[in-house]
Formats: C-alpha cells, sequence, structure tokens
C-alpha cells in the first residue's frame, strides 16, 4: 500500500509540473511513470461499477443486450446479468400498496 501512495504522490507532482505544458506532456509522463513502477505487474483499475450498471440499465431498451455488451466491453450474458439485478434493487426500492399478507 505505501507503493502505490509514493506512486500517486509521484503522479500528483507530474501533474503539477506539467499543468502549463498541454494535455499531451502530461499523458507522454503518467504513461511513463506507469510503465516505470508497474510495467510487466497485472494492475487493476477498480471502477466504479454502481455507476456503470445504472448507465447501462437506463440504456436498456429491451433487445439492445448486444449493443451494451460492445459498449461497455462486457460479455453479452454479463450485461443481462446486470439489468436482472438492477430491475430487482429497484423494485425493491419501490413502496408497496398492500404489504405482505394485509390484503383483503
Amino acid at each position: 500500500m505505501a507503493q502505490a501512495s509514493e506512486f500517486l504522490d509521484a503522479l500528483v507532482a507530474i501533474v503539477g509540473d506539467e499543468q502549463h505544458r498541454g494535455a499531451d506532456r502530461l499523458g507522454e509522463r503518467v504513461a511513463t511513470r506507469v510503465a516505470h513502477d508497474w510495467g510487466g505487474l497485472r494492475v487493476y483499475f477498480s471502477q466504479d461499477r454502481a455507476r456503470r450498471n445504472s448507465e447501462i440499465y437506463a440504456l436498456f431498451t429491451g433487445n439492445n443486450y448486444d449493443d451494451l455488451a460492445r459498449k461497455y466491453r462486457l460479455a453479452e450474458e454479463t450485461v443481462r446479468r446486470i439489468v436482472k439485478q438492477e430491475l430487482v434493487r429497484r423494485r425493491a426500492k419501490q413502496l408497496t400498496l398492500f404489504p405482505t399478507g394485509e390484503r383483503s
């Protein structure tokens, strides 16, 4: 974890140095630093899955699983699972008119 902290400090310093030089140079320096510190290692950059899943659900039209899979670089089965999970999650948030067992 200390290694990651040092790495982030170095990136912040690079950003500060390149603030006035342009995005191309900044990107080049950041890429060089990433390659130097992490080259050859498998590094996982987490993403905001909740936001991604919500976006997928919002864009879902009922028959565009394959389009969403390509857009988000996921397997079609993963998109189907996400849509189903989002549907269940959203339904659970809805209030029910008749709580279970109280219908007349």
